[in-house]
């Protein structure tokens, strides 16, 4: 690529000498000449001058080869003697209508010298005859304000009584006013009319003499305030007042956070926290220098530090990071950036995963002549000579080529094992594109952006034709107010969601096939106040001046929840419809405990207790209560972090054993585990592909090599045609194709998918499945043969889309003999809310949160939340269990019944063994998502074995089948045969959720129109992915990654933050 600039451009009237450039063009061209991206600039310049005076771009006009193209034109007007930009206009090019259009207003103090301040800032929809939204600025104001909490201070605070240095007090003290400083913020609500139907202010800025921000509110009057008294570690004692940083910053309740500076450099020394009224520095964070003023050493409250140094020769520099995290001595860890004399990183390294003394995992970078990332190897095991070791030995460095096209933009993706990912590119990007991408097995994806960079459009494609569409419609702000999904390219049938704004451009409603129409109302700082679903009921939002949720509440019979917070904002109580919550902090600000109290269980509380490293990793988890429980899980690393063993006297009598449950986790280099031992004699053993680094194979055996239990091989290559080439090419898109089974050859089992990478079949000699779905995401049929004899029935709406993506029956035929016979007809029927309320004769009852509270009015069961929407409590068949949930490790801890201890589960990032209900202690063997396979007791004999179909249907269970409540991808298994999910209840007999995402569309990847479906399951892929929370899909276990436990990578301060609580209650 080139670029020709300053082209004259001989058809602009008048022609004018190039040497005042009035008109330019800029063209970017290819290689072979032809145009990439082409720029018309018109310039325009001051009146009555012959040269060049106050250049100022008036009109810009980009376009591309592929028809792509974006106009603005800009307006200036002369205000106090300059030129001001007063409109701005914006269309897809200059011949078409005015799209939309911006306007400016401005006041000044021309005594002053300050000129251009904006002071009205209006959208309008087309070449102004509709406004959209309008802001009004003030400067300077007078007087003050009085906030939320009955604080009144000046929009101008007199600060000459400090006599900063080099501030003239004399001419510029509070009484001098015209200083140009923005006060407040004021927005106008504007109706879908485009007429201005009240205001109100959303901002204000308080301010001292010495020009510094001195304090801020929202738009509920909740108050920040700064002060800059100076806190400097070296500053002379003959320097007076400078003012110049900021030392404390304080929230509405007087928290604040504060900071030390170094005086001759200006650089943080320290941050701390400080509390109300109090002038002890708390949770203080250090960093000091070396000679060249570049951070060296970072130490956080906890004694965990940070060291860099940097180190350089003639050929490259090195940056080496030397950590201790974990805490002792002999647990410094190390890692190092390789840099070239472009200061591009070429080499990455750290400690190996295992800790091994001279190993090491390293990765390497090439770049093509462009700079442009060309050759990026994979995580490799190596020496300190960056020689590859272990299992990386025998491949050499692995790398994953990258292709550019000549805008820099990527287009090709060549895997390590030769594999190719492409995308198309069709257009600039700078104007609108349309961009197609081919995964290794062919599957395509196509999205097209508009001139304002929005998605336009979403296709999922095969050989070229479009299986469904995405049409994305926005106002002029941005926002969107309609998908429409149809079949094909330009079908007529057709699935729409809308939504709608208020006068304040906040969403006041959304209509979803699924969910039906749901209305929103906020409060005056724009947080949401009520959320009423489409059956009518209404969810109501409370909040502090720190805008944290303080209570929620509904208008039935659902149990309300309030929230109590501490002085650093986290979360201290919580009372809800199950009993209450209590956390206590460390110093910190770690979670130290937390104790749950059940309405169910009069005079007893259940504590769970939790210990850290230095880094934040959680070190022991005490399960306790007032009636006796007293046992602790305990977790040991190695220097790097990783984590070594797991411990506990649930078996046993040692209090610190790190060993009974899991033992020497050995890693590769890329960080997945390699090998491990349970405390039952048997042992974990995982293989990988060297070339993507797929797991391959599974076992489960004895520690000495015998008894097989688990034996699985992973195959993820697949064929496809080439017709460009007319051969058969071998290829591997990411997705499983087969997994052997050499334990139990009746479960090897096949996978096939269709163009749009929806599991088409699974094949084995136990069973067989074969599925079809509809464009919008929904299984229509499934069956052990072609065609498929279980059929979906949908209510389509006039297009003839299904309506609701609700089924409205399911019917067995026997397709063997013609015409089908039918065997069976089920039945269902939903809410307006789109909840599942009947399936055949069993019927369900949701509270107005649209969480499944009870089963046949509760002689099927019936379930309890607590006030983060967690199942703390569960009645089936006469019993009833609690749950203690762990804020830290982000699920059930333990359950306990009136009895005491009922189960406890024991985690390591992924659920791995259980004291259960008949008191004995198991281990949990999963496979790569998470579904029980294999138990094995104390003695590491097989105590249950399950089998399951892809969406989870049971196909074989031996042994003890009830003591195991927690089988297909982690989920409980409820006596009705639905699994609770976390956000929802999933139906393995349907293959899909009983409720729509409580997530929304958040959950949804607008590319891919399927997963607009608010009901599917892992976008109807099941063999790769599984959803734990029930809110999003996530590929689990193909590299089968056991986590290394971080509560601060889970939840902050080990419970939920405010916005993930609002989000959480929020779901529809």
């Amino acid at each position: 690529m080139y670029t020709a600039t300053n082209v004259q451009c001989t058809s602009c009237y008048p022609p004018a000498p190039n040497w005042q450039i009035p008109h330019q063009m800029i063209w970017q061209l290819a290689s072979d000449g032809s145009l990439l991206k082409g720029t018309e600039l018109v310039w325009e310049k001051d009146t009555g001058v012959s040269w060049k005076s106050n250049l100022r771009l008036k009109e810009m006009s980009i376009n591309d080869s592929s028809g792509n193209s974006h106009w603005t034109k800009t307006t200036y007007s002369l205000i106090d003697g300059i030129q001001l930009p007063t409109q701005v206009d914006e269309a897809k090019n200059a011949s078409d209508p005015v799209y939309r259009r911006a306007t400016t207003t401005y006041t000044s103090y021309p005594t002053q010298r300050i000129l251009g301040l904006p002071l009205e800032v209006s959208m309008y929809e087309g070449a102004g005859t509709k406004l959209v939204a309008r802001t009004t600025n003030s400067y300077d104001q007078s007087g003050g304000y009085t906030d939320a909490n009955g604080l009144a201070l000046n929009y101008l605070l007199d600060e000459s009584a400090a006599q900063v240095i080099q501030h003239d007090n004399t001419n510029f003290n509070a009484s001098f006013t015209q200083r140009g400083n923005l006060t407040s913020v004021t927005q106008s609500g504007v109706n879908s009319s485009g007429t201005v139907t009240g205001s109100r202010v959303i901002k204000r800025v308080g301010y001292d003499t010495n020009g510094n921000v001195r304090w801020t509110t929202d738009a509920a009057g909740n108050r920040a305030q700064l002060l800059y008294t100076d806190n400097f570690l070296n500053k002379p004692a003959s320097v007076g007042n400078t003012q110049v940083f900021v030392y404390t910053a304080a929230d509405p309740t007087g928290m604040r956070a504060g900071k030390k500076y170094d005086y001759w450099t200006g650089n943080l020394l320290k941050s701390f926290n400080l509390k109300p009224n109090s002038s002890t520095e708390e949770q203080i964070v250090t960093t000091s220098y070396d000679f060249a003023d570049r951070p060296f050493q970072t130490t956080q409250p906890t004694g965990a530090w940070v060291k860099t140094y940097f180190w350089d020769n003639l050929l490259y520099s090195t940056v080496v990071q030397k950590t201790d995290t974990v805490g002792g001595v002999d647990k410094i860890g190390f890692s190092f950036t390789r840099l070239d004399g472009m200061g591009r990183t070429f080499g990455k390294g750290s400690d190996h995963p295992s800790a091994a003394t001279g190993k090491y995992a390293g990765q390497k970078f090439v770049y093509n002549g462009r700079g442009e990332v060309s050759d990026q190897s994979n995580v490799e095991a190596m020496n300190a000579t960056w020689t590859l070791i272990d299992e990386d030995a025998a491949s050499g460095w692995l790398f994953q080529n990258y292709v550019y096209d000549e805008m820099g933009k990527v287009i090709q993706i060549a895997r390590t094992d030769g594999n190719m990912y492409t995308i198309d590119r069709q257009g600039c990007g700078c104007a609108g594109a349309t961009v197609t991408t081919t995964d290794e097995r062919g599957c395509q994806v196509q999205s097209k952006t508009d001139f304002l960079g929005r998605l336009e459009s979403a296709k999922e494609m095969a050989g070229g034709f479009a299986y469904n569409t995405a049409a994305y419609t926005y106002d002029v702000l941005g926002r969107i107010k309609q998908i429409e999904v149809k079949q094909g390219d330009n079908g007529t049938q057709t699935q729409t969601r809308t939504f709608s704004y208020d006068d304040y451009g906040r969403l006041s409603s959304e209509t979803t096939p699924e969910a039906g129409t749901v209305n929103y109302s906020y409060t005056t700082n724009d947080q949401i106040a009520t959320k009423t679903d489409a059956r009518g009921k209404i969810t109501t939002f409370n909040y502090n001046t720190r805008n944290l949720v303080t209570s929620v509440s509904y208008n039935d019979s659902t149990p309300g929840a309030s929230y109590g917070y501490d002085e650093f904002g986290a979360r201290t109580s919580m009372t809800d419809g199950q009993g209450t919550m209590s956390y206590a902090f460390d110093a910190n600000r770690r979670l130290q405990s937390e104790t749950r109290t059940f309405t169910g269980l009069t005079n007893q509380t259940f504590t769970l207790t939790y210990s850290y490293n230095p880094g934040g990793q959680l070190k022991t988890v005490n399960y306790g209560s007032s009636t006796g429980i007293n046992k602790n899980v305990n977790y040991a690393y190695n220097t790097v972090g990783a984590l070594t063993g797991v411990g506990t006297n649930l078996i046993g009598t040692d209090p610190n054993a790190t060993t009974n449950v899991l033992s020497n986790l050995i890693y590769n280099g890329f960080g997945a585990v390699k090998t491990l031992n349970y405390g039952n004699g048997r042992r974990l053993t995982l293989g990988y592909d060297v070339n993507r680094h797929q797991m391959q194979t599974m076992k489960v055996d004895k520690q000495d090599g015998t008894d097989v239990i688990v034996n699985k091989s992973y195959q993820y290559t697949s064929e496809k045609y080439d017709p460009g080439t007319g051969t058969t090419l071998t290829v591997n898109d990411g997705r499983i194709q087969k997994i052997t089974d050499a334990v139990d050859g009746n479960y090897t089992t096949t996978y096939t998918y269709d163009a749009y990478n929806r599991l088409r079949s699974a094949s084995s000699t136990a069973f067989t499945q074969y599925y079809d779905y509809d464009p919008w995401g929904n299984i229509r049929s499934y069956g052990p043969s072609y065609p498929p004899s279980t059929t979906y029935n949908f209510t389509n709406n006039a297009s003839g889309a299904p309506a609701t993506n609700r089924m409205n029956s399911v019917i067995v035929q026997n397709t063997s003999v013609y015409p089908p016979v039918t065997l069976s007809t089920t039945n269902y029927a939903w809410d307006a809310a789109g909840n599942m309320t009947g399936e055949g004769a069993t019927t369900f009852q949701y509270d107005a949160a649209g969480r499944m509270v009870s089963v046949n009015s509760g002689t099927g069961g019936s379930y309890g939340f607590d006030g983060d929407g967690k199942r703390v409590k569960k009645i089936e068949g006469g019993g009833t269990v609690y749950y203690v949930e762990s804020s830290v490790l982000g699920k059930t801890a333990f359950e306990v019944t009136n009895a005491g201890l009922n189960r406890a589960l024991i985690d390591a990032g992924k659920t791995v063994a259980m004291l259960a209900p008949d008191g004995q202690f198991y281990w949990l063997h999963k496979d790569h998502l998470g579904t029980v396979r294999k138990m094995t007791s104390t003695t590491g004999t097989v105590t249950y074995r399950g089998e399951f179909d892809p969406h989870g249907k049971s196909l074989l269970e031996t042994g003890d089948t009830t003591l195991l409540n927690r089988k297909f991808t982690g989920y409980e298994r409820d006596a009705s045969g639905l699994e609770h999910a976390q956000a929802r209840m999933y139906a393995g007999n349907q293959g899909r959720f009983t409720r729509p995402d409580p997530a929304g569309l958040s959950a949804a990847n607008s590319g891919l129109p399927q997963s607009l479906n608010r009901y599917s399951y892992v976008s109807n892929d099941p063999v790769n992915f599984a959803d734990p929370s029930g809110l999003n899909a996530a590929s689990d276990g193909t590299s089968y990654g056991w986590e290394h436990l971080n509560p601060n990578s889970v939840i902050r301060y080990g419970q939920k933050s405010d916005q993930q609580l609002r989000d959480t209650l929020l779901m529809v």
